[in-house]
């Protein structure tokens, strides 16, 4: 049974609402704003009738304080008399309706029930909301899960990789991880964005995948190459492209992982591109792939000091690499600092990727 607070003064006008509504309804009275206030904060009625003169205190008062505590409350101020801002005002504090003495049966359970049907819609729609919210929050926490599922298989996939590069030559994967970072680096000077920089990171992970299809006697060769095997060595960035283009989430590396050995002046491989078709995330890549394997001891040589490696990088600046990441490698010390790009024992950075 919904339950109604009559609110007034005078015990005539409360038992007469009492005995028009207690059929219909759970009646509540108070004899002042206080009391009023007190039977709202603990019983939260479905319907309150507010006699606008409570004795020597005044009626809004009383609303502004059922209000605050109660924002939804259905109220009806009751009065014999009304000038038109005391209404003006009612209304602006939430009152819903008026009711006139003396009362009309009809009229009241009409308003009252109005009241109160009110306050059910707004019950519902509290429901509602917060089955609305429940449902948002499983969703966020089902695609947080997912992302998190997704991430760990896309993680795997580019570990997988590695591992499989790994066991043709171990040179690559500290090799491929030290690229990933100086890249990350020479990207974040150049002002690359969130976007490009992730795919930075990943596409020096998996640069040189392509080597899994070189033949061991060829990446292990102690010595020069022979033109066939410089071309064998030569196929490594398409089979690399051919093989992270079937799996959707290395699809952005592509270029990268394409065109890194591609050069300004066109002389590069396995497209001959120059200039502007080279990618800038093929360009950072570049640069980073050329001062780890200045820096690193080959079977053909040893490393090169890192004074000779920033006056090479000077002598290729818009022939064999960008200009501007030239620049920025040279602004960033990157030879000099060479040692500082490894990842922490048995850890791949590929987290970071996504």
């Amino acid at each position: 049974m919904p339950t109604v607070l009559v609110v007034d003064d005078e015990c005539g006008p409360r038992e007469a609402l009492r005995m028009i509504l207690k059929d219909e309804f759970r009646v509540l009275t108070a004899e002042t704003g206080d009391a009023a206030a007190a039977v709202v904060r603990e019983s939260h009625p479905d319907a309150v009738l507010l006699d606008i003169r409570l004795g020597r205190a005044d009626g809004i008062e009383a609303l502004r304080a059922i209000r605050a505590i109660d924002q939804t409350a259905q109220v009806a101020m009751i009065t014999a008399y009304a000038s038109l801002e005391t209404a003006r005002l009612a209304m602006q504090l939430g009152a819903a309706d008026y009711l006139t003495k003396p009362f009309d049966c009809n009229s009241v359970r009409h308003v009252v029930r109005e009241l109160v049907a009110r306050t059910a819609a707004l019950h519902d729609d509290t429901k509602r909301v917060q089955s609305l919210q429940k449902a948002n929050e499983a969703l966020t926490k089902a695609v947080t899960q997912y992302r998190a599922q997704m991430q760990s298989n896309h993680s795997g996939t580019v570990v997988a990789l590695i591992l499989a590069i790994d066991a043709k030559d171990i040179y690559t994967r500290e090799h491929s991880i030290r690229v990933s970072m100086m890249g990350l680096a020479l990207g974040e000077e150049l002002g690359m964005s969130a976007d490009q920089l992730r795919t930075v990171r990943l596409a020096g992970l998996i640069h040189d995948i392509g080597k899994i299809g070189v033949p061991e006697t060829v990446l292990r060769k102690e010595g020069k190459l022979t033109p066939e095997e410089w071309l064998e060595m030569k196929t490594h960035p398409r089979i690399g492209a051919d093989i992270i283009s079937a799996v959707p989430v290395l699809v952005p590396a592509v270029p990268g992982v394409l065109e890194h050995h591609e050069r300004p002046d066109g002389k590069g491989y396995p497209q001959g591109l120059s200039g502007g078709a080279i990618s800038p995330l093929a360009s950072v890549l570049a640069v980073a792939d050329a001062i780890d394997a200045m820096s690193s001891d080959r079977v053909y040589r040893g490393a090169l000091h890192p004074d000779r490696i920033l006056d090479e990088l000077a002598i290729g600046a818009g022939t064999q690499w960008a200009t501007p990441v030239v620049e920025a490698a040279i602004r960033l010390r990157l030879p000099r600092r060479h040692q500082e790009f490894k990842a922490p024992p048995g850890r791949f950075p590929v987290d970071e990727c996504w």
